[in-house]
């Protein structure tokens, strides 16, 4: 049973995406936000949410020894109930929509063979995450976007459509920068609605690449940057210098940006964004407990974590009406 979506600041147990070793940046106090709640017969409790630092930053791969878990108060260590971090790709996905530039300046010069095999080091690096999945689309001058693939977690598939990558590919050597920001927002947005439908709680980013400035002045930049601050998902923007306005790309990349001086450097910038995302997939966390009540309909549920020397908690609910004994992780 799904009980819902909740703004708490909270913390976390049950790793999403395995252990390992992570600290805020100058030890920024932690915030943690639960994005849904949940129950299972006969009595178990699923709590996603997501550890960051205050300023924003992910805080991946927490271990288990990081987490404590109190339910109406009582530390777990004072109950008969169990409780495990463990992948759960299946009850949460991260949906990344990749966005490349394929203007005539691109597909016109030495630089398309360079973005291809960063694009691929892109997509190889975002899914070395659990329960992430990548979908590659092209733009030029025109009104709409080119689905290269959609959204998977086949590595296969997605650098063998970008291979498929040509100069031939432009159909309008202009450049719908503005146009293609507000379409990537909407189409990752659609895909986390339709993930959410089906029960699986949702995270989304977008990562898009530019040489240049929009040109088409088909939408205009307040327009973009209006779509950007409405947004939810998490926004990245990487640009080749030399024509981009970069103080532009930086409000569009509110999650990260990154500029490569040249075609040669885009390789490390894809990799750092990509490993950016990895990181931004890893700091979201389940919790999977087997609860010891057997009744209430507001039992509180508090996830406490330490770290280095910070220290925070946050609180949920949860129904144990119809709890019955049996359950495991």
């Amino acid at each position: 049973m799904k009980i819902g979506r909740s703004g708490t600041t909270v913390l976390a147990l049950l790793a999403l995406l395995g252990c390992g070793d992570s600290t805020g940046p100058e030890l920024s106090p932690l915030v943690i936000d639960i994005l849904d709640t949940g129950t299972e017969p006969p009595a178990k409790v699923l709590v996603t949410f997501r550890v960051s630092t205050e300023d924003g930053e992910p805080v991946p791969n927490l271990p288990v020894e990081a987490f404590e878990l109190l339910d109406n108060g009582l530390s777990d260590s004072g109950f008969e109930s169990s409780k495990a971090f463990q992948p759960k790709p299946g009850r949460f996905q991260t949906s990344v929509a990749l966005l490349l530039d394929m203007s005539g300046s691109i597909t016109g010069s030495d630089a398309l063979p360079l973005l291809k095999t960063a694009a691929k080091a892109f997509v190889d690096k975002s899914l070395d995450a659990a329960g992430v999945a990548v979908g590659v689309w092209w733009f030029d001058g025109s009104a709409d976007l080119v689905r290269l693939v959609d959204f998977t977690s086949d590595a296969g598939a997605l650098n063998s459509a970008i291979d498929g990558l040509t100069k031939d590919v432009t159909r309008d050597n202009s450049t719908n920068l503005n146009g293609a920001i507000q379409l990537g927002i909407q189409l990752v947005e659609q895909r986390m609605q339709d993930g959410l439908a089906g029960g699986v709680t949702q995270a989304g980013a977008l990562v898009i690449f530019t040489d240049g400035t929009d040109q088409a002045n088909r939408v205009p930049a307040s327009a973009a940057l209006s779509a950007v601050e409405a947004s939810e998902i998490s926004i990245y923007s990487i640009g080749l210098r030399g024509e981009i306005d970069e103080t532009f790309l930086k409000r569009i990349g509110r999650s990260g940006s990154a500029f490569a001086d040249n075609s040669a450097a885009l390789l490390t910038e894809f990799s750092g964004v990509g490993s950016q995302i990895e990181a931004m997939a890893n700091s979201y966390y389940v919790l999977a407990y087997c609860s010891p009540r057997r009744g209430g309909v507001s039992n509180e549920l508090t996830i406490r974590v330490k770290l280095d020397t910070r220290t925070a908690e946050a609180t949920t609910t949860y129904p144990a009406v119809n709890f019955t004994g049996g359950c495991a992780i």
